[in-house]
C-alpha cells in the first residue's frame, strides 16, 4: 500500500511537472515570439533612426553650406565696405589736397599778377629811362641807352631788362664806363685831342690787359661765344680805339660841352652774364691800369677786322678767348680774378664751369648730324 501510494504521489509529481514543462515550453514560445517582435520593431525603429538621422546629417551638409556660403557673402561684403572706406577716404583726402592746390594756385596766380604788374610797372620804368633808341643790324634788332648810374645801382636794372626782354637772336652788352672825382670827370682832359684824360687811357689799358682772363665773367655760358666772331660788330681782337666800333674797347666821340661823356665802351659781354660779377671785374681790371700805371697802348686806326694777321701780330694784337673752355684756361692763370672774386667764389666758378664745358663737349648737335651723318 505504501508502495502504491508512493507511486501514485510520484505518477500526480510526474502529471504536474509534464503539465509544469508544458507551461515553460509555452511560455518560452511565447517569450521568444516577444522578443523576437520587440526585435523587428527595435530594427525598425533603428531603421527609422537612421533614415532621420540622415536626413537631419543632410540637413546640416546643406546649411553647413549655405552658412559658410554666408560666411564668405559677408566677408566679401565687409571687404567690399572697407575698400569703400578707403576710397571715400581717398576722396576725402584727394578733396582736401584739391582743395590746397586750388589755394596754392590762387596764391600763384596772385603772385603771378603781382609779378606782372610789377614788370609792367617796371617796363615802364626802363622805358622811361632809355635815353636813345635806335635800329641795328637787322630790322627786328634794336639797341637802347640808358642813363649813367653807379655800377650797384646799374646791376640790378640790367637784372631787371633780362627778365623783361626776351629774345632767340645773339644779343649784345656793351657797357659804358666812366669815373668821377667828386663831381668832375676822371676820364675828361681838355688838353687831349681827344679830351680824354692819362687816367681814362690806363683805364683802357687795365681793360685790354685783363680782358682773356675775365671774358669768364662777362661772358659765362657756352652760347656767349657763339656772338665773339669776326664780322660783326662785336669784339674779337682785344684793341681799343676812337669811335670804331669793331674794337672790343671804343672811347665815344666827344660833344663839346658835355664834359661827363667821356666814357669808355666795352663791347663784349654778353647780355646774359651776371652783371655784378661783369661789371666787379671790368672795374677791378680798369682801376689796376691805373693803380699800376700800366702804359696806355696806341689806338687802333682802321678796321682790325680787315688787318691782315701779320699786321695784327706786328700791332701785338691779341684775341679774345673763343669758346668756353679757352675762356676757363685764362682763367685759371688769373691773379685777378681771385682777388676781385675771392677765393671760394673764384673757385666755385672755375669748377662750375668746367662741368658745364665737358656736358657741352659730350653732346651731339644738331649741326653735326646735319652735316656728317649723310657723308659718312
Amino acid at each position: 500500500e505504501e508502495i502504491g501510494l508512493r507511486l501514485r504521489q510520484l505518477e500526480l509529481q510526474a502529471s504536474r511537472a509534464s503539465e509544469h514543462s508544458q507551461l515553460a515550453r509555452e511560455l518560452v514560445d511565447t517569450q521568444r515570439e516577444l522578443y523576437t517582435r520587440l526585435w523587428s520593431t527595435a530594427q525598425e525603429l533603428l531603421t527609422g533612426a537612421r533614415a532621420v538621422l540622415d536626413q537631419k546629417h543632410k540637413d546640416l551638409t546643406v546649411n553647413s553650406a549655405e552658412a559658410k556660403s554666408f560666411e564668405e557673402g559677408l566677408t566679401a561684403l565687409a571687404a567690399a565696405v572697407e575698400e569703400r572706406e578707403k576710397e571715400v577716404s581717398s576722396r576725402r583726402q584727394g578733396h582736401r589736397d584739391l582743395s590746397d592746390q586750388v589755394h596754392l594756385l590762387e596764391q600763384r596766380i596772385g603772385l603771378n599778377r603781382e609779378r606782372a604788374e610789377s614788370q609792367a610797372r617796371r617796363r615802364s620804368e626802363l622805358a622811361n629811362e632809355i635815353e636813345s633808341l635806335r635800329n641795328e643790324r637787322s630790322d627786328i634788332q634794336n639797341a637802347s641807352s640808358s642813363g649813367q648810374e653807379r655800377s650797384l645801382a646799374i646791376a640790378p636794372e640790367i637784372e631787371d631788362a633780362k627778365n623783361l626782354i626776351t629774345t632767340r637772336r645773339q644779343e649784345m652788352m656793351h657797357v659804358h664806363q666812366s669815373l668821377f672825382r667828386g663831381e668832375e670827370n676822371a676820364f675828361f682832359d681838355p688838353d687831349d685831342e681827344h679830351y680824354l684824360s692819362l687816367d681814362g687811357k690806363r683805364f683802357i689799358a687795365g681793360l685790354l690787359q685783363h680782358a682773356p682772363e675775365i671774358t669768364l665773367v662777362t661772358n659765362q655760358w657756352v652760347n656767349s661765344y657763339k656772338r665773339l666772331v669776326a664780322g660783326f660788330e662785336a669784339p674779337v681782337f682785344v684793341s681799343w680805339s676812337h669811335v670804331n666800333r669793331s674794337d672790343l674797347v671804343r672811347v665815344p666821340s666827344y660833344k663839346p660841352g658835355y664834359d661827363s661823356s667821356i666814357r669808355v665802351e666795352y663791347r663784349a659781354p654778353d647780355p646774359a652774364c651776371n652783371p655784378y660779377l661783369a661789371l666787379s671785374v671790368m672795374l677791378a681790371a680798369g682801376m689796376k691800369g691805373i693803380e699800376n700805371e700800366y702804359a696806355p697802348p696806341t689806338p687802333v686806326v682802321g678796321s682790325v677786322f680787315e688787318m691782315s694777321p701779320q699786321r695784327r701780330q706786328a700791332l701785338n694784337i691779341k684775341t679774345l678767348p673763343s669758346s668756353l673752355g679757352e675762356a676757363i684756361a685764362l682763367a685759371e692763370q688769373s691773379e685777378l680774378l681771385p682777388e676781385v672774386l675771392g677765393d671760394h667764389l673764384f673757385t666755385s666758378l672755375i669748377r662750375n664751369k668746367e662741368i658745364e664745358w665737358e656736358e657741352y663737349r659730350s653732346i651731339i648737335t644738331d649741326y653735326e648730324i646735319a652735316r656728317y651723318l649723310p657723308a659718312l
